[in-house]
């Protein structure tokens, strides 16, 4: 059923509940008044049950349009995501790791583990601060979502273009 049926039926309904006054108007008998009365609350009856499904139609349709815009868009998360490995970036630190397609002039970029597996791309951007002295005794800096504020702290020469691969941080270069 669609809203040109439902439409269809409320107009004949409105139709029918038309006559029916028409019927009480004119001079008949008390037994056909009687049924013509009963037939007029028919109608309304059934016109607001109808009424009733063409509200309950339109949220549906409503709903349909909702879910088919979300399976698209998880379509396009899918094949965004694709792009990105998880990988320890420096020692402790994870993050999304960009795959650039051959030719491809995106710059290299880190993107945040929390928000990157709630479906959004987040960009881990480095603080402005100067390296720090790590426990570890080395010249570290932080790396910052501006979306959930969560960081990660790598050698001061670790860089989305420029990666650890597990080597010693003072040979990386």
């Amino acid at each position: 059923m669609d809203g040109t049926s439902i439409l269809g039926a409320m107009q004949a309904l409105q139709f029918g509940a038309q006559a029916v006054n028409g019927i009480l108007t004119l001079k008949v008998g008390a037994e056909v008044q009687t049924k013509a009365i009963e037939l007029n609350t028919q109608i309304i009856a059934a016109q607001g049950h109808i009424m009733q499904i063409q509200s309950e139609y339109a949220l549906t349709v409503k709903k349909i349009e909702s879910l088919e815009k979300e399976i698209m868009s998880l379509k396009a998360w899918d094949a965004e995501k694709k792009r990105y490995n998880l990988e320890q970036v420096y020692i402790g630190a994870l993050a999304y790791v960009f795959e650039p397609i051959k030719g491809e002039s995106k710059p290299s970029h880190w993107l945040c583990v929390q928000c990157f597996d709630n479906h959004k791309k987040s960009p881990l951007q480095r603080s402005a601060q100067d390296p720090v002295l790590s426990a570890r005794g080395r010249g570290e800096v932080d790396y910052v979502c501006n979306v959930c504020k969560g960081k990660i702290s790598v050698f001061y020469n670790v860089a989305p273009d420029k990666p650890w691969k597990g080597r010693s941080p003072e040979t990386n270069s």
